[in-house]
């Protein structure tokens, strides 16, 4: 087997455990809300649809990476406008209920977050998720790209199911996004010690995440903010 074909068949077995990571860190952090599977009358049709679009993102990931692992990259190709449709819906849905969220507080947000922190950061997340997404489907001619866009535009994703699960399961104080940075951080490690290079796409998309988490954390203590805070709270 020549290099090419073993780092192909690296690259399968890599974003396929990549998908079971995300599942696994998803399911691990809504563990705590599972009963509410069986109670979805006391649910409003917002957060189901909402929780449905984002667990259907995880879904839509794992066939695609399934696909292109199992040599089907003609579906792959297929498929992949219905993510497209999927990722969009997904941020439009979003931004809707993080708005009522933060309108309802309480515990409609995670616990120690004031609104404007709140609000800050769920948008923020949204932003990176949609351009990321967005470059990797513009660029998925280009699959060295495409794969690792897409794989970085779906880790933030997963802060709200690491916040659940340090707030029930540890006694951890820390910033939810050193775990979800370290994981970033993982992923690209192994891919640049497997092709013994940095790929572009893992910088920019890296340096992304970082700078607009910095920018979140600095917007959420502007008094600016605090007034758009309060305009979207409807307070007066």
């Amino acid at each position: 087997m020549n290099i090419a074909a073993m780092r192909a068949t690296g690259d399968r077995r890599f974003y396929l455990l990549a998908t079971v990571m995300l599942i696994a860190v998803t399911l691990g952090g809504f563990s705590i809300d599972a009963d509410l599977v069986f109670h979805l009358d006391t649910l409003s049709w917002l957060v189901i649809l909402h929780s449905t679009l984002m667990f259907g993102w995880l879904l839509v990931f794992a066939v695609q990476t399934t696909l292109v692992a199992v040599g089907r990259v003609d579906l792959h190709r297929r498929f992949g406008i219905a993510g497209a449709v999927l990722a969009a819906s997904l941020v439009v849905v979003g931004v809707i209920t993080i708005v009522v969220a933060t309108r309802l507080g309480g515990n409609h947000m995670p616990p120690g977050l004031s609104r404007p922190v709140f609000l800050s950061a769920a948008l923020e997340l949204l932003l990176v998720f949609s351009v990321l997404a967005a470059f990797g489907i513009a660029l998925r001619r280009r699959p060295d790209y495409h794969k690792r866009l897409m794989l970085l535009a779906t880790l933030p994703l997963l802060d709200a199911a690491i916040v659940r699960f340090m707030g029930v399961y540890t006694n951890w104080t820390f910033d939810p996004d050193y775990i979800r940075n370290g994981l970033i951080l993982a992923c690209i490690a192994v891919d640049t010690i497997r092709y013994r290079r940095l790929h572009p796409a893992y910088v920019a998309g890296c340096a992304f995440i970082l700078v607009f988490d910095q920018i979140s954390f600095h917007t959420a203590t502007m008094p600016a903010w605090e007034r758009f805070t309060a305009w979207v709270v409807g307070s007066p």
